[in-house]
């Protein structure tokens, strides 16, 4: 007697193991079916296209993926003011969404890097100016930049990325 509730109570656990398995596997397929709808939905192929490919930095200025555009590195006037910098980085964006036929109101995600944080509110008039009141959400670090380094170097730089449709 001692056996057999031995081996239900394996079996009833080896059932829901079995389950689990099972119900793992249906989200797995369900996920691949959803990306393959997308894919189809692109002509069988999901595009990825590189745009101001640099090769000496080895990286490119924009990448069109899907939906979305990944840009990185926009500055522009080194060795200017703050003010002048954070217009010269948006140029640099404005410049490369136009690659893709889109502009500073189809941003929607920036990361901005700073020599020094406090110069944010700098950055917040120029977004004001020329971002059309569509905002972008973004996050603000202070970092020391590898690049055009020193007191009038490089003071600002933006990272974004922007929606395609």
């Amino acid at each position: 007697m001692l056996d057999t509730i031995r081996n239900l109570w394996y079996h009833k656990y080896a059932i829901k193991f079995l389950i689990k398995i099972i119900r793992n596997y249906f989200a797995f397929v369900k996920t691949k079916c959803k990306i393959f709808a997308q894919i189809y939905a692109y002509g069988g192929k999901f595009m990825i296209e590189r745009y101001d490919v640099n090769e000496e930095w080895a990286h490119c200025g924009i990448i069109k993926a899907g939906d979305f555009c990944f840009l990185n590195y926009c500055v522009g006037n080194v060795g200017g003011s703050i003010e002048q910098q954070v217009n010269g980085a948006f140029d640099e964006m404005e410049k490369r969404l136009a690659l893709v036929g889109l502009t500073l109101e189809n941003v929607v995600q920036m990361d901005c890097l700073f020599r020094d944080i406090w110069d944010i509110p700098v950055m917040e008039k120029v977004i004001k100016e020329r971002f059309g009141g569509k905002y972008p959400v973004r996050k603000s670090i202070q970092t020391e930049f590898a690049h055009f380094g020193g007191e009038n170097g490089l003071k600002f730089q933006a990272d974004a990325v922007a929606y395609c449709k």
